[in-house]
């Protein structure tokens, strides 16, 4: 009984990872049986397709070890109907349906067929991990026409801190993000991963999505942002979490214009929040009125200049959560001028590190009002839990900063809560289970329930 293996694809343009495919599946077999996608599925999935489908069909059926090439129905974006159609013809045959490294019984919508028509599965098929992609390979490509006029654009690097992305499920999502970025419409991008020394297989995704990247032990992620900042190479940095990702891709173009047009040293817009839970969004827009007392910007969001992150030492290294709130503090009081970017283009997943430990949140903001707005502890205290400061303290802040967006709104929210915070000190009501309690100039009476 002769044994052949089943390969399914557009191979548009055909690459390096499929003829490893194709010569790991020869090697088990007698023969390989191709699956040739239509010119219909390409468009589906990538928009348009590189060559067409007779083109691919003379050049697969070229191939070494490749006996026969069908086409198939894929309306269901499968190739359930190609299976059946390859069991008929060879009814008497072994076949084996063969994946590559990035498919598993779980997530291929071909398992039933291949249940039905007496069709083995196997996965790995070339190698354990993804090897390419002829979408990756046809998005560089048409970023080439580009590259004569990038030289007169800004280089903008972004940088991505890795940890265990396996074993944290974020392998899907970190591919997302990659893509996200691949998909920019901007021609001069340089993306650059600092991992922390994973052990999870991190590293061989990194390797298979071709992105630059190094892989070394580290201090937490701010001490690794500081590393992509001292490779980075652009005259604009901005940091993308590996769960995050651009929704549009007039991100970066859009940036670059708003930071070039008005000279500031670094952006900020509107983002998505995404619900890890229900899927839910929502729009986080930017809040300089509650600025110095909470982190007025979204950092996905955020272009700097690298001159100004060289000059501000980066991030510091002694905050696990609130690193970009003490820097973009930082930026503010040494007169770093921001513009907004009218674009909300960036999702955001919650969730992450800034949602995890709302204690040791809590003590890292309060060190930062103490030691980059000058609170004492008693002050800084208050404004993390009231939101707001003496009003000559505020005033004095605001001296420092350069075109600052909303000093009326944060001078008049500080003035609001500082009302509602004395009221409270003098006048509160609260029912407790058998008792009401009176507080009034700092008097407190209590009178049991009738």
């Amino acid at each position: 009984m002769p044994t052949y293996y089943i390969v399914s694809g557009g191979f548009d343009p055909i690459h390096e990872g499929h003829i490893a495919m194709i010569q790991a599946a020869a090697k088990k077999s007698d023969g390989v049986i191709l699956l040739l996608n239509s010119d219909e599925w390409l468009r589906r999935k990538k928009g348009k397709n590189f060559m067409s489908f007779d083109t691919r069909y003379a050049i697969c059926s070229m191939l070494k070890y490749v006996i026969d090439v069908l086409a198939f129905d894929d309306s269901d974006n499968s190739a359930s109907d190609g299976i059946r159609k390859i069991r008929a013809k060879y009814p008497d045959a072994r076949l084996v349906f063969a994946n590559g490294g990035d498919r598993t019984k779980e997530n291929i919508p071909e398992t039933a067929a291949a249940n039905e028509c007496n069709v083995e599965l196997e996965f790995g098929v070339g190698g354990a991990h993804k090897a390419n992609s002829s979408s990756w390979i046809l998005k560089e490509w048409n970023k080439q026409p580009n590259k004569k006029s990038s030289a007169n654009q800004p280089l903008i690097t972004i940088i991505t801190t890795t940890f265990n992305l396996i074993k944290a499920g974020r392998k899907d999502t970190f591919l997302q993000m990659v893509e996200s970025i691949r998909n920019q419409d901007y021609p001069n991008i340089e993306h650059i991963v600092i991992d922390g020394a994973s052990a999870d297989g991190t590293v061989d995704l990194l390797k298979q999505t071709g992105v630059t990247f190094i892989s070394e032990p580290d201090k937490g992620i701010h001490d690794a942002c500081n590393k992509g900042i001292a490779r980075a190479k652009g005259k604009y940095i901005a940091f993308l979490n590996s769960d995050d990702y651009y929704e549009s891709k007039e991100v970066v173009s859009k940036t670059v214009k708003a930071l070039e047009e008005s000279g500031a040293d670094f952006s900020y817009a509107d983002m998505h929040i995404l619900d890890r839970q229900t899927g839910q969004r929502t729009i986080r827009k930017s809040a300089w009125r509650a600025c110095f007392v909470r982190y007025p910007i979204n950092t996905p969001t955020v272009f700097m200049s690298k001159k100004m992150l060289e000059e501000l030492h980066g991030f510091d290294p002694i905050y696990k959560a609130s690193g970009d709130y003490d820097l973009i503090t930082r930026a503010l009081l040494k007169g770093y001028r921001s513009v907004e970017v009218p674009l909300t283009g960036i999702v955001f997943r919650s969730g992450g590190m800034s949602e995890s430990d709302p204690v040791m949140i809590k003590e890292e903001r309060i060190h930062i009002l103490k030691t980059d707005c000058g609170l004492d502890s008693k002050q800084a205290l208050r404004a993390h839990e009231f939101q707001f400061m003496p009003h000559r303290i505020l005033k004095k802040l605001l001296a420092q900063t350069k075109d600052f967006p909303a000093k009326r709104a944060i001078v008049k929210r500080n003035f609001l809560n500082m009302i509602n915070f004395v009221f409270l000190q003098i006048f509160t009501l609260r029912l407790k289970p058998g008792k009401r309690c009176f507080r009034l100039c700092g008097i407190t009476f209590v009178k049991e329930r009738v």
